[in-house]
């Protein structure tokens, strides 16, 4: 058994392969066992097959073409063969799918690749990513189809200096930044030229959470967050964002768009989501 257990989802696009490459990578750093996990959705239900039999053999061809693109895989990613890896499929809706899984499994952290299809579809991928960080209680990173997997030398965690109720809730970043040697870049964005008494306190419990890791403040003058926020991820070379969902309006803003380019800069580095 290995120290962590990553989750994988795969529906076989290219996006989603670039992610299973990361995760192996991240996997051979940890020492962690890999869940390859496919949600087989069906978009006619079993009122609408007239003859059961029909519908179960529907099933059964359904998953014998899952089977063997899983066997196809193995043969592209050789690096499989030397980690301790587990394959599930199961029928049901993808996001509930995952979450479910990440459940039962235990799971540390979950890598899905983002932006793998067009059109409509792309529509619906951006959803299943945002259904599975909200419904997560669990750290998920979003990596981008054309990022290219690498380790995080800079991390930018975006504070609001809001409450953190559970400070443990941060520890992700923390084992992050040991095992890739990490910067903290804790950032945060505002129209206003200095903290309230309220957001001070809170950056000194940061600074107590963060206090034996290479960390920094970097406090940006913006009236437009997210602008403040790419442009000091494409300054300071940032290969990971940080963000608490439930915590962010800004993470709401961020899918708003579902995943567009008028929200740039979440296209070009992975992002993590961390819950309390």
């Amino acid at each position: 058994m290995g120290e962590k257990r990553i989750l994988i989802p795969l529906d076989f696009s290219e996006c989603a392969k670039n992610a299973l490459e990361a995760a192996i990578i991240f996997a051979k750093k940890m020492d962690a066992d890999l869940y390859l996990i496919h949600a087989m959705m069906a978009f006619v239900n079993e009122a609408e097959i007239a003859s059961q039999t029909l519908f179960e053999e529907a099933n059964e061809t359904e998953e014998q073409d899952v089977k063997e693109n899983f066997e196809t895989l193995k043969k592209e990613f050789p690096q499989l063969m030397g980690i301790n890896h587990t394959i599930l499929f199961k029928s049901g809706f993808p996001a509930d799918v995952i979450t479910e899984a990440m459940e039962n499994h235990k799971i540390d952290f979950t890598i899905m690749g983002t932006k793998g299809a067009r059109g409509a579809d792309e529509i619906l991928l951006g959803t299943i990513t945002y259904r599975v960080i909200r419904d997560s209680k669990k750290p998920v990173i979003a990596i981008p189809e054309n990022v290219q997997p690498h380790y995080f030398k800079n991390i930018a965690l975006a504070s609001d200096y809001k409450s953190i109720k559970n400070i443990s809730s941060l520890n992700p970043v923390n084992y992050l930044a040991r095992l890739f040697r990490s910067r903290i870049h804790i950032l945060h964005i505002s129209q206003y030229d200095r903290l309230s008494d309220r957001e001070a306190l809170e950056a000194r419990k940061l600074e107590d959470h963060f206090r034996n890791l290479d960390h920094n403040y970097q406090f940006v003058i913006n009236e437009n967050v997210e602008e403040g926020i790419n442009d000091y991820i494409e300054s300071h070379n940032i290969d990971l964002l940080v963000m608490l969902p439930r915590k962010h309006n800004l993470f709401h803003v961020l899918f708003k768009e579902n995943w567009t380019e008028k929200m740039a800069y979440h296209t070009k580095i992975p992002l993590m989501t961390l819950h309390e």
